[in-house]
């Protein structure tokens, strides 16, 4: 067996199980990450040493945590490196029908989707995952039938990464070997850089037997890092965009379950009280003694167990009475020792109310609040949506947006070495030497911001009067609600491409005064979609759709010239001076809604 350094497995696999709690979502700390309950006894245990509000802060974290859909939230905005508008990939064989043969079987196989669902959910839940590309014990096909599936870290019993400094990014990520247990009981398989191997356990604990070794032709081994990003102090571990943040979204957690707490003591204020003479109960404990005070006394006895009458009696709680004192916490009454003495008389009132701290209910609310964005921050380049709504500046508005261009840039260079390394082994597996190699380019015409706040964003760009701005942001939200439908695309640039004024808010037209410089740019400007809806209606057909077969800015043209006649139709002296025509409707108002 070959040698590893474990501590560095050992190391990524507890790195996964912190993944794992806060991408995963389970029902109850039964089912999470074996990491939670690491946490709570290195961290919350010691952070709060009593017991009772402990247990009440355990109650208060809520199943699934609070973190999970965080990092939905976040993981939802990375898949937009999947959907980009310029993607493309290619593969190339020596051979027309082999070609065509290839491209069926990626299509069959779907690799796309595999990297897309499968590889893209692990990243966030499980990063030191392997990719493994492997063949089955026998071909009955013409051509062998490779496939590929991850591997749990949990299931690598070893394995050693390969020098990335040597190879930089085009072997990072790679392994020298990986051995590890396979689905049959008592096998396990051993891949490295020549051959395919599978063992069987004997009847010793170390003793294993070669079953098969079979040489794969591959130029690496093909079981790989799923994400080859890997630590410069241990190429079996990942970074990812939310490893950074791994220690904040366990605070997340906390403090998240420390505001609800809070919250119930303003709901269910403590009630103080000075406090009662014990009473009896009543109660008899089945083996006869009564409780007498809130307490139960037994008999003394030796330490042979035999009653001794000189003995002190046992003591023990009395269990009803027990019940009904309060432990303390939200709704709980705190009693308070009467004074015994004539000195020390106490004049005030003998119960009240303790009303929650207001200003610790804040600081907590903001504190959760902050935490959310930071981590959001961190992992995406932006926090989701300006904080309190405040107006942003053209240079903080640029600043988000090469901060999600980053992470975008990020996200496609890892998944384009991921993608390229199922293609490549699994063609050559497949075709030998007639896989003469593939091309993948993820794109960069998407955007990891949110739907939400591209639309802000263009607000408040447009408020600064920037032209450039308002159109680099508006070509984002047209990738972004075009994703991967280059219909929708296509409808998007010519809306844009028809408007004379894309980029102005009819406010802002009015205040550079279009309305009376170019009446006509000015009602079309304000009322394209309806002048759209209604070119569309007589057509019959979509704007995208129209006269496929012509140029693209003929089209342009011709349903321009359509909407110019719509407007001097409605509006006769719209391009004789008339300040305000008829178009008074901003986007799809009564300007365009034709007869």
């Amino acid at each position: 067996m070959k040698r590893a350094d474990l501590k560095l497995l050992q190391q990524a696999q507890l790195d996964d199980q912190r993944h794992r709690l806060h991408a995963e979502a389970a029902p109850d700390a039964a089912s999470a990450s074996p990491y939670f309950r690491k946490w709570v006894a290195e961290y919350l245990e010691p952070t709060i040493p009593s017991l009772s509000t402990r247990e009440q802060v355990l109650r208060d974290i809520v199943w699934p945590l609070v973190s999970n859909e965080l990092v939905d939230d976040i993981s939802d905005s990375a898949a937009a490196v999947h959907g980009a508008q310029d993607r493309y990939i290619a593969i190339e064989l020596s051979d027309e029908e082999l070609q065509t043969d290839a491209e069926q079987f990626i299509e069959d196989i779907d690799v796309a989707g595999f990297i897309s669902q499968k590889c893209h959910n692990a990243l966030f839940s499980a990063p030191n995952s392997l990719v493994v590309v492997d063949l089955p014990a026998e071909q009955t096909t013409d051509f062998p039938e490779p496939y590929v599936y991850l591997l749990p870290s949990d299931k690598i019993v070893a394995a050693e990464g390969v020098d990335a400094q040597a190879g930089g990014r085009n072997t990072s990520g790679l392994l020298r070997f990986a051995y590890f247990d396979i689905k049959q009981p008592k096998r396990r398989a051993l891949f490295d850089g020549e051959n395919f191997q599978v063992y069987e356990k004997l009847g010793g604990e170390s003793e294993w037997r070669q079953l098969v070794s079979v040489p794969h032709g591959l130029p690496f081994c093909p079981a790989w890092k799923l994400w080859a990003d890997v630590d410069a102090g241990n190429p079996l571990a990942s970074n990812t965009m939310i490893r950074p943040s791994l220690g904040l979204l366990n605070r997340y957690i906390f403090w998240d379950a420390a505001e609800h707490s809070n919250d119930l003591k303003a709901a269910f204020a403590q009630f103080w009280h000075l406090e009662e003479e014990a009473k009896s109960c009543g109660y008899q404990a089945p083996d006869g003694p009564y409780c007498q005070e809130g307490v139960l006394l037994y008999p003394g006895t030796d330490t042979m167990g035999n009653y001794t009458p000189d003995m002190a009696p046992i003591k023990r709680p009395c269990p009803q009475c027990k019940k009904r004192r309060s432990r303390g916490g939200p709704g709980s009454g705190i009693p308070i020792p009467a004074p015994q003495k004539k000195e020390d008389a106490d004049w005030r009132v003998p119960a009240g109310w303790i009303d929650a701290p207001i200003d610790s209910l804040k600081y907590i609310q903001e504190k959760v609040e902050k935490l959310r964005a930071k981590i959001r921050r961190t992992a995406t380049g932006s926090e989701g949506g300006p904080q309190n709504q405040q107006a942003l500046n053209e240079s903080q508005i640029m600043s988000i947006l090469e901060s999600a261009r980053q992470v975008g840039d990020y996200l496609a260079e890892y998944f384009e070495i991921l993608h390229r390394r199922i293609l490549d082994a699994l063609l050559r597996l497949r075709y030998g030497n007639a896989y003469l190699g593939c091309t993948v380019n993820y794109g960069r015409r998407f955007s990891v911001l949110s739907g939400d706040l591209l639309m802000q964003l263009s607000e408040m760009a447009k408020k600064t009067g920037s032209d450039w701005l308002v159109e680099e942001i508006d070509n984002l939200q047209q990738d972004y609600y075009a994703r991967g439908d280059s219909s929708r695309g296509l409808r998007f640039q010519m809306l844009t491409d028809l408007n004379p004024y894309p980029y102005r808010t009819p406010e802002g037209l009015v205040a550079g005064q279009i309305n009376v410089i170019d009446p006509e740019g000015y009602a079309i400007a304000v009322g394209l979609m309806g002048y759209v809806k209604r070119f569309e209606r007589e057509n019959q057909l979509p704007i995208e759709r129209f006269g496929v077969l012509a140029p693209y800015s003929q089209r342009v043209t011709t349903i321009l010239d359509a909407i110019k006649e719509y407007v001097t139709e409605r509006n006769p002296q719209q391009t004789s001076g008339n300040p305000q025509g008829g178009a008074n409707s901003t986007g799809s108002g009564p300007s365009g809604a034709a007869n």
